[in-house]
């Protein structure tokens, strides 16, 4: 049977494991796609504290993406607080760098929830990572939306909750997301954010290459996660698109139809109706 080359690199990967070339098999983690392998790997053998910068970068990517697959493979609301990070992360904890990362994520999900309560952007910028800030952009539409549009929450948003009618929507996260799919739209350079989001991993050694790794919500639907494939991205820019419209469209279309309900009895709202803004927003990325 010819070994395709997923699994050379697993075999490579375990190979140097068992010789206990950590630092090797961390190398070949991340030049294919292994990515919770790889910080296992560093986790279990207490290598986290001892890495170069550039391979502290490396991790740091490696750990988006995990986060990511998190997100990805567990709807909205998780109520425990443990489950809102990735348990690889979480079993890492202990290294000033994950540690910080976990933080940082841990502020995230307060900032999504918060966001959906109180109707408030989420300020990226306290964050410090601001190729993360693009990702959080998507997450805040369908989030938000779904948490606004929950029978209680419905109830929250009328003018009895939000006496001065301030209830803010996430106008800059739209705008942002918006900006992102006119770009892939418009064929240039498909965003950082949408890689993340769709599982689209770029090795940090091998810059222009793609792997779709086997979470990615891109890949046909099969009830076995397939390995990580190598991909051309430029082939991936509609399936792109269309799945990031799918998850934050719909929300957004019945929060209209809620909204449009409640204020048409209570008030006029401070802001134009999300029909035109998506609609706007759509012709702007050249969609319609």
């Amino acid at each position: 049977m010819v070994l395709s080359r997923f699994s050379l690199k697993n075999k490579l990967f375990e190979m140097f494991c068992t010789n206990k070339k950590y630092m090797e098999a961390y190398q070949v983690g991340i030049g294919s796609g292994l990515v919770r392998n790889s910080i296992e790997l560093l986790s279990e053998n207490l290598l986290l504290k001892n890495l170069t910068r550039e391979q502290g970068v490396q991790l740091n990517m490696l750990c988006k993406f995990l986060q990511a697959e998190h997100i990805a493979t567990n709807l909205w609301p998780r109520t425990k607080e443990d489950g809102r990070i990735h348990k690889v992360l979480r079993a890492a904890v202990g290294s000033p760098q994950i540690n910080s990362f976990v933080k940082m994520w841990e502020d995230i999900n307060r900032g999504l929830d918060s966001s959906a309560r109180r109707g408030t952007g989420v300020e990226m910028g306290k964050f410090r990572d601001m190729r993360t800030s693009g990702y959080v952009d998507i997450l805040v539409c369908p989030h938000k939306m779904f948490m606004l549009c929950s029978p209680l929450t419905r109830l929250q948003v009328t003018r009895s909750a939000c006496p001065n009618n301030d209830f803010r929507l996430p106008f800059d996260h739209i705008e942002c997301m918006f900006e992102d799919l006119r770009i892939i739209s418009s064929h240039g350079k498909i965003p950082y954010s949408a890689q993340l989001y769709c599982g689209i991993y770029e090795p940090p050694s091998q810059l222009g290459e793609h792997i779709l790794l086997e979470w990615s919500p891109l890949r046909a639907s099969s009830k076995q996660r397939l390995p990580p494939r190598v991909v051309d991205i430029e082939s991936l820019r509609a399936k792109i698109l269309r799945h990031i419209f799918g998850d934050v469209v719909p929300p957004l279309v019945s929060l209209n139809a809620g909204l449009r309900k409640i204020w048409s009895k209570k008030a006029e709202p401070q802001f134009p109706p999300l029909s035109i803004l998506c609609r706007n927003n759509l012709r702007k990325s050249g969609l319609i």
